[in-house]
Parts: structure tokens; sequence; C-alpha cells
């Protein structure tokens, strides 16, 4: 689903805003981590449409610098009151200002600009030009920004969260099939092999044998992550993700230890830990949970950036009951994602043999406790 039509400065109509520009706005924030309710509240980004002397349309895109930014940067500033931070609109209007030779046709930024600053900028320096946005105090009252574009990017956020998890989900699946179908072979070698090489190996291989029974656990997981997503449950179906990946990555210890012995096995073992990443895993999850944080209100959210109305009391209420239960999941999912560096870390020891089961164990119990 697409995003809602943003509300337009008069005299414009929001009919004529062009989704390209929100879009790229949403997409730097999620390339560059940018989408906890945290970075909704204090950035603001701008994405500003261009044409250059060719007639070739691009897109601009500008955070807002914080002060919290240049104090690190600069130090404190000798009065208090010149403590401000540099607004997109500025910064993006700094970058058309040093490129006269590219002419600005349509300017998206998520807060309405400011009536002290970036209004009587963009009046004087870019007349005539259509300015869109998403959130107006005025017309939200009390709701914070962040709750609000958190509502108005629910649905692309919640669909990037989906995509990442079910790609992480086919790799993961793809690695334990094809290293238990390994498994198999080598089973197979020792066992039922006519060649004596398979046995004679064995009688000198100190590691006992392991049987394919390793791989029930994640086959059981992948299958429980399977069914969460048949039923629409994404953020508990990337926690019980990350259990899935360490216990491919305990089995896979098991059978490479047997197959090319300890030091080698140890080596296989650490490479596989890249195959499916926990913090894609855990990112995609805490994107989705910030969208839940304002799903109580996306109605209301967008139908407001949308024709500027008042958002209601129940979409208020429901909103609160959102980042309530969104509040308890991410804290979740903070302790999953320290559970799972920590297992990460007891499966690269190659004398390490109980302590990442427990952590599974762990990070089940957590993920099961997700509504």
């Amino acid at each position: 689903m697409a995003l809602k039509i943003p509300a337009a400065v008069p005299p414009f109509d929001p009919s004529r805003a062009d989704m390209r520009l929100p879009q790229a706005a949403l997409k730097f924030r999620v390339d560059n981590g940018l989408t906890s309710l945290e970075n909704l509240r204090r950035l603001n980004i701008s994405s500003w449409l261009y044409r250059d002397q060719r007639g070739v349309q691009g897109i601009q895109v500008n955070p807002n610098t914080t002060i919290a930014e240049l104090l690190a940067q600069f130090g404190p500033a000798d009065t208090r009151d010149a403590e401000v931070g540099i607004h997109s609109e500025g910064r993006a209007a700094e970058f058309f200002r040093t490129h006269p030779e590219l002419t600005v046709v349509q300017i998206f930024t998520e807060r309405i600009p400011c009536a002290a600053m970036c209004a009587p900028l963009l009046s004087k320096y870019f007349p005539g030009i259509p300015v869109f946005y998403y959130y107006d105090r005025r017309t939200w009252g009390a709701k914070p920004a962040g709750e609000v574009l958190a509502g108005v990017y629910a649905v692309e956020l919640r669909a990037q969260a989906v995509a990442k998890i079910k790609d992480q989900l086919e790799r993961l699946r793809n690695a334990e099939e094809g290293t238990k179908n390994e498994h198999t072979t080598q089973l197979n070698l020792v066992r039922h092999s006519w060649n004596p090489m398979g046995r004679a190996v064995q009688v000198f291989n100190s590691v006992a044998t392991p049987e394919l029974s390793i791989w029930d656990d994640v086959e059981g997981t992948l299958n429980t992550i399977r069914d969460l997503l048949n039923a629409n449950n994404v953020v508990k179906a990337g926690a019980f993700l990350v259990a899935a990946r360490l216990q491919y990555m305990v089995a896979l210890r098991q059978f490479v230890r047997w197959k090319d012995g300890f030091e080698a096995g140890a080596r296989r073992t650490y490479v596989a830990i890249g195959v499916v990443s926990v913090v894609a895993i855990v990112a995609a999850v805490a994107v989705f949970a910030v969208g839940a944080a304002g799903a109580g209100a996306a109605g209301a959210a967008t139908a407001g950036a949308s024709t500027g109305g008042v958002a209601t009391a129940g979409a208020a209420g429901a909103a609160t009951e959102g980042g309530v239960a969104t509040a308890n999941a991410a804290q979740t999912l903070v302790r999953i994602q320290l559970l799972s560096e920590q297992a990460d870390t007891f499966i690269r020891i190659a004398s390490s043999e109980g302590e990442p089961v427990q952590i599974i164990e762990e990070i089940l119990k957590a993920a099961r406790s997700l509504p």
C-alpha cells in the first residue's frame, strides 16, 4: 500500500503532490536507521524535486541538523539563544543556492515549515513552489510529531519489515536444508557405503556421530515463523527468526566438528553466523514496531495529513494503547538482540558447549511472550 497524500500549504492543492517525495523521505529514514520513535520525534526530513538544464528530474533529500549535533561538533554557543539547529529546509535551500543551474519544482517536508524561519525563507526565495507536509502542530495539538509520522509511515514500514524477514527466513531455510542434505550424505557414506574409507575415518574420529535429529529444533522454529507470517504476526516471527538462526548454528557446529574436525568446524560455524544477519532481523522487527506505535492513530494520522482535520479521541486512545504495547515489545526485542549477540560469542568459541542452548531457550521464552 502506498503512502497517503500529504497536506498542502495554502493555496496549493494536495492532489498536486508528487508522491516520490514522501517516499524519498521515508527511504532516507530506513536507509539511515532513522525510524525509531526518538528519531521520528527529533528529526525532520525534507525532499525537494528539481529539474536540471536538460529537463532531467532529481530529488534532493536533507535532514535537519539538531542542536545536540551542533553542540557535539562545535561546543556551546556564546549565548543560549544562539543555540538553534539547522532546519532541513534551510539545508536544502543552501544546496540549491549553490546550484543555480537546478530548478526547484516541488517541496515536501514532514513538518509544515515553521512560521518564524522556514516559511518566510521559502516564500522569499522559492515563490510559487508547491509545498506539502504531514504534520502541523496547529492541527494535531498535543499529539507529538513522531507519533503522527509513525502512523503515516506505518504501512510502508511494515511492508519493508515483512519483506526483510521473509528474505532472511528463505536464506536460513535454504542454508539449513543444504547442510542437512550434506549431513545425510555423510551418514550414508559412514553407515551404508561399500567404501571402507568412510568407516575408517569414523573409527579415528573422537567426536560422536550426530544424528539427523539435531536439525529438528531449527526446522520446528522455521515452521513456526512460517505460520506466524501467514497469521500476519511479523514482530513475533522476527523474534523467532533470531532463535532459529542460533539453533541452526548450534546444529551446524555439531555436524562440522564431526565431519571436518574441531578447528575446521569452528571456522565454518563462524562463517555461518553471517548467513542470516541478526541485525537485519531485529532491525526489521523494530521498523514494524515503530510503525505499530502509530498504528492506533494511523487512520486519523493519514486523514489529518490529507485534509488538515483534527484526530479523533478514539484514535488518540488507540494510539496510546499501541504506544504502550510497542514500548513493551521494543524492550523484549532489545533483550533478544543482546542475548543473540551473547550466543554469537559463545558459538565462536570452539570449546563452548552448553551456553548457546541455554540462551536460545531464553530467546524463545521472550519471543513467546510477545503478543
